[in-house]
This record gives structure tokens, sequence and C-alpha cells, in this order.
């Protein structure tokens, strides 16, 4: 009886991690037949378009429709419009002066191979207006949804860059603290609220941290922003300044999250052009980056030392993902998400797409315990500390 029993009892895990296996399988088959009828339904689609619309670039009801029939919810509160006090205009004489500015500050290094290319002109408008246009008329109604008071509030802007989003909110706000690390970028921001003659901006380059001043100051803000910039950070810098900002945040403040790449995405779309990139350890992304089309950023790392390339393809930008957040500020800092990037707001500007659905289908196969914020290919969220 006793021999039995042990072996009952090594059989039944054994038969049960079967019984798992089989589940997952079964679930596996499901979805890739769901993705075939999807890809067949967009070439039936497609029949006699000549345009051939880019795979990265699907259609939002051909994403929601190949969701809805894996039993994935997508139907999002749409957030209330609300609309901005003070619109700033950039017109055609702004282009053509921080057109000036940005070449003498922030790309000023560039070698002059890069600046012929399209890459580069692309970057050039992103900086001028394209930033500023997305932060401006998606991300501030979308915070300003659940930030009905922010006319009153205190913002810190975390690696403010060359002022795009900075330009968005300081109408809006307070008062704005930026801090940023590199020097020319400093100075296109305070020459770009220069011409719009704003006053309410403070500029300090400086790392954001328990060391800065507004913080051993004891000073709370109400909105601390991180647009563009947490995958630019080392992982002690990421790790400093998102716990700091926690710490600063008054009870009830918003911590937003705006414009970055998420590391589990299947294609790299911020920084090297190419799929499966972020997936990489450092050493072979330091030798795969010569693979890439992006010229301006093959040729960075082909050209920086041997000791200077991880660092470099760090500023250059790796991702993050929902990882960062749980090491950082707790395992339950899904519970306090209010915004995920699945509104209206975000979806009319950032459409959903193949690699949103393969990661909301992912997490649910893997049962991953975190919030869907963290599945969409960039990432868009906001959270509120506890009251």
């Amino acid at each position: 009886m006793r021999a039995l029993e042990r072996i009952i009892k090594k059989v039944y895990p054994f038969n049960r991690l079967l019984q798992q296996r089989a589940m997952h399988l079964e679930r596996i088959a499901q979805l890739n037949a769901q993705l075939d009828a999807y890809r067949f339904a967009q070439d039936d689609e497609r029949a006699g378009d000549k345009s051939d619309p880019s795979p990265a670039a699907l259609d939002l009801a051909g994403v929601q429709r190949m969701l809805l029939r894996y039993g994935l919810d997508v139907s999002s509160k749409t957030t209330s419009a609300v609309q901005p006090s003070r619109k700033m205009v950039l017109d055609g004489k702004y282009r053509r002066h921080f057109r000036e500015v940005l070449l003498n500050t922030f790309f000023a290094g560039w070698s002059e191979s890069v600046k012929g290319t399209a890459q580069f002109e692309a970057d050039l408008d992103d900086h001028i207006e394209k930033r500023f246009t997305f932060f401006s008329d998606h991300v501030l109604p979308w915070v300003q949804s659940v930030a009905p008071n922010m006319g009153d509030m205190v913002a810190l802007e975390v690696g403010s860059g060359t002022g795009s989003s900075t330009l968005a909110f300081a109408p809006h706000v307070r008062e704005v603290i930026c801090f940023e690390i590199d020097p020319a970028s400093v100075q296109a921001a305070a020459q770009r609220a220069a011409y719009f003659g704003l006053n309410n901006i403070e500029q300090r380059q400086e790392l954001f941290g328990p060391q800065s001043q507004f913080v051993t100051s004891g000073r709370r803000a109400d909105l601390v922003v991180f647009c563009a910039v947490l995958e630019h950070m080392t992982y002690q810098e990421l790790t400093q300044a998102l716990r700091t900002a926690w710490d600063v945040l008054s009870p009830g403040g918003l911590l937003l999250v705006a414009d970055t790449p998420n590391r589990l995405s299947s294609f790299d779309e911020h920084t090297s052009l190419l799929p499966f990139f972020t997936a990489l350890p450092m050493e072979v992304m330091q030798s795969y980056a010569a693979h890439s089309p992006r010229s301006g950023f093959a040729e960075a790392i082909a050209v920086a030392p041997d000791n200077e390339r991880e660092l470099l393809l760090t500023r250059w930008g790796r991702g993050v993902s929902y990882h960062d957040f749980e090491l950082v500020l707790g395992r339950d800092i899904h519970q306090h998400v209010v915004l995920d990037g699945y509104e209206s707001a975000i979806c009319d500007y950032a459409p959903l797409r193949i690699d949103d659905g393969l990661l909301r289908a992912v997490f649910d196969i893997h049962r991953v315990e975190a919030h869907r914020a963290f599945t969409r290919a960039n990432l868009n969220f906001v959270l509120r500390k506890p009251i």
C-alpha cells in the first residue's frame, strides 16, 4: 500500500504538468488560428488596394476584431475632452526660428552625413513640432480628465529634453520645474520657453534624485512627468528617479509616463528599427546595432569606444517594462493606474496594432498579473499616489 501511495504521489504532479501543458498548447493553437484568420481578413480588406500598408500600422478595427475573438476586452472608457485654456500656436516663423535653435544646440554635434538623411529630418521635425502636438493635443487633455484642478498644480518634469512636452504643459499648471542633464537640450528648452514668453518654467541642469534641492527643501509636487525619458536612463538613474518622484508626490498626486517604448514589444520602433532588438543581451546589442537601417544610430555605436557603447546605447533608448515599476515602486503599483493608454485620447494618435494585441494575448496566456497599461508597444499611463 505504501509503495502504491509513493507511486501516486509521483504520478499525480506529473499528470498535472501534462494537463497544464496540453491546456497551454491548445490555447496557443487557438491564438494561432485567430491570428491566421485576422491576417487573411486583412489580406481580403486590402485586395485591390495598391498602397499595401505596413503590418506595423494595421487598422484599429481589425486589431479589435482579433482581440475580441480571443476573448479580451478592448473597450475603454472615453476620457472627457478638456479643452486647453491656452493654445500655443506653432507658425512658420516659429518653425524657422526653432530649426536654427536646434541645429545650433541639440543637433550641433551630429555629422554632416547624418544630417543629410530623411531620418535626421524626421528627428528634427519631432523636436520642432511633432512631439509638442502629441503632448498638447492628446496627452494634455488625457491627463486633464483625471486632474480637473491642473491649473493649481506644481509639476516636475524629469528629463525635459528640448522642451516639447514642457511647452505643452506649462500654460496649464502653476509651475514647472524641469530636470535635464544635457546642456544642449537645456539651452534649446530655455530658448523655446523664451520665444513664447513663458515665465513659470524653472530649468535645472541636474540629475533628478534625493539630492535635488526641490526634494531636500521638503517641497511636494502634484504632478511628475516622465515623457520619453525613462528609456534613456541607466537602471540606477531610473530607480532613483522613479522612487524619488513617488516620494515627493503629494497624496493623490499623479505620475505620468508618456511616449515610452515597451521593451517587451517585438519591434524596436524607437531606436534601432529592428525586430527583437530590445530582447538582446547588451553584448549582442552592441554588435548587432551595425545592422540597423537607422544610419545615425549605427554610425554612433560603431565609432564609440568599447567602454562607452553600453552607456551610449542606453542614451539612445532601450525601453522599459512593468518589471522596472514593480521592483522600484512595489508589485501593488498596478492598483494605482488611473489611465492606461487604451483611452481614445491616446488611441486616436497611436491606434492599436498587432504588437498590442500579441502582448495582451501573451499576458493572458501566461497569467501575467500586471495591468494592461503595460501591454501597449508604446507606454502611456498615469499612476495616482494613494491618499
